[in-house]
């Protein structure tokens, strides 16, 4: 049998494709040799903020007593937690199959190898398209030198119980996640960094804002250390303090992912790699006709929803659209209490340029943030002095991945900087932040100095 479109990979970008490609009337097969869902659904985006919101419940609770709250503490119920987070992923899980069955996709679950670009093996069958999806996603990084006893973010899942203790090896998005996560849960955590700072894909006063945040809790960070052996119990690292070493009960590494695929084999059928991953133009198609990459197997930031538009940009492509990607309207988030989010022009890339405005509304100044009490944080705005376009945004506050999304739908209906301004925000809430942003920009604020 012949299919219009074949997807290698059920992540957020294969099963998104496939979706799509399905509703569209292609006939359409989707290989996936694990779990629907990918690392997102099963082991990434979705376990983690179900087990975050455990750990920040319990965290609150254990400092509920300036808002009048005095509650005897038992211990964090590590199993529960697991069994609660299990069954949303579960559900979430059932949900996609169903969802690729209403849309007439074909799911095969087993591992699939390209051929050439019409052809598919798995399992010793051969699978004939007209069109090709790569969409294998990604797997954790563990550097040489690091034992085989230390655990990856994929690995963390499959925990009988909480450690007393952890050490986290890299400060990047997921190391700062599962430091907040296992701190609020009462875990001893330490993050060893080897950059100057944490999250360098933020700016640096986000990265200020999470040291301190994570500090507050606990967490001891040490920046510009160098893993230089990790053993069962222990680590051992060097700063330039020099030589030090820490004894813990596990070891978590998150120092990255890397594209699941082989550049060479890909190579030999036409289909050109670049440091490690697949290239593509703005509609994903790769160097050999008929074939895409998206997600974790191309250039850009390693997320879910990139995936998923690169998926639906692919599958536009096959039917003849031109949806184009746009990069620049990607947004970042890290869901620590507060939350960051940003997305466009950095604040630091506003700096050096002569026609980008930029104000900053400190989140302490919001009622709304002062009443659930929070005072940290900011709502940042970047605009064209010019034309008014919104060029970018940095948030650091409550529900900053909920409210990026504003920011998101004015850039995407190319409003301006004014109509931003001139929104009618309810009182009191977050979202009044942006309007300040922007009115300060405008010169036109009231909340603002």
């Amino acid at each position: 049998m012949k299919y219009d479109v074949a997807v290698i990979g059920g992540g957020p970008g294969g099963y998104v494709a496939a979706i799509r490609a399905g509703k569209l009337g292609l006939k359409t097969v989707l290989f996936e040799k694990d779990q629907l869902g990918g690392t997102c659904l099963n082991r990434g985006c979705i376990p983690t903020k179900a087990l975050l919101k455990s750990a920040h419940l319990y965290w609150e609770a254990g400092h509920a007593k300036e808002y009048g709250i005095h509650a005897a503490m038992e211990p964090f119920d590590f199993s529960q937690a697991m069994h609660r987070k299990d069954e949303i992923v579960s559900q979430l899980r059932i949900g996609v199959k169903g969802l690729l069955r209403n849309s007439g996709v074909e799911v095969v679950h087993r591992e699939a190898k390209l051929i050439d670009a019409h052809r598919i093996e798995a399992d010793g069958t051969i699978w004939e398209t007209e069109n090709v999806i790569l969409a294998s996603g990604s797997k954790a990084v563990l550097p040489k030198g690091i034992s085989d006893t230390a655990m990856t973010s994929d690995d963390f899942w499959s925990l009988a119980e909480l450690p007393n203790s952890v050490v986290i090896v890299g400060g990047g998005v997921i190391g700062v996640e599962f430091a907040e996560m296992l701190s609020g849960a009462g875990c001893k955590v330490t993050i060893l960094e080897l950059a100057e700072r944490l999250v360098a894909a933020a700016d640096p006063d986000i990265s200020e804002i999470l040291f301190d945040l994570l500090e507050k809790k606990g967490v001891e960070i040490h920046l510009q250390a160098r893993v230089t052996d990790c053993l069962p119990g222990e680590v051992r690292f060097e700063t330039k303090e020099g030589a030090s070493s820490l004894k813990c009960d596990s070891v978590l590494v998150s120092v990255g992912r890397a594209p699941s695929l082989s550049t060479e084999s890909l190579e030999k059928l036409g289909i050109h790699c670049d440091r490690g991953k697949i290239r593509v133009n703005e509609r994903m198609e790769t160097s050999l006709p008929h074939v895409y990459a998206i997600g974790d197997l191309v250039a850009g930031p390693m997320l879910a929803h990139k995936a998923s538009a690169e998926g639906l940009a692919a599958v536009q492509s096959i039917a003849g659209g031109n949806q184009m990607m746009r990069y620049d309207r990607i947004p970042q988030c890290i869901y620590t209490q507060p939350e960051a989010a940003w997305v466009g022009m950095s604040a630091q890339e506003a700096e050096q340029c002569e026609q980008a405005d930029i104000f900053t509304y400190p989140i302490g100044h919001n009622g709304k943030s002062m009443a659930d009490g929070e005072k940290t944080g900011f709502i940042r705005l970047i605009s064209n002095r010019d034309t008014g376009e919104i060029l970018g945004a940095q948030l650091v506050c409550s529900h900053a991945s909920d409210m990026i999304g504003e920011i998101l739908a004015a850039m995407q209906a190319e409003a301006c900087i004014e109509d931003l301004a001139d929104l009618i925000s309810p009182h009191p809430t977050l979202c009044e932040g942006i309007m300040e942003a922007a009115a300060g920009i405008c010169g036109r604020g009231i909340h603002t100095i």
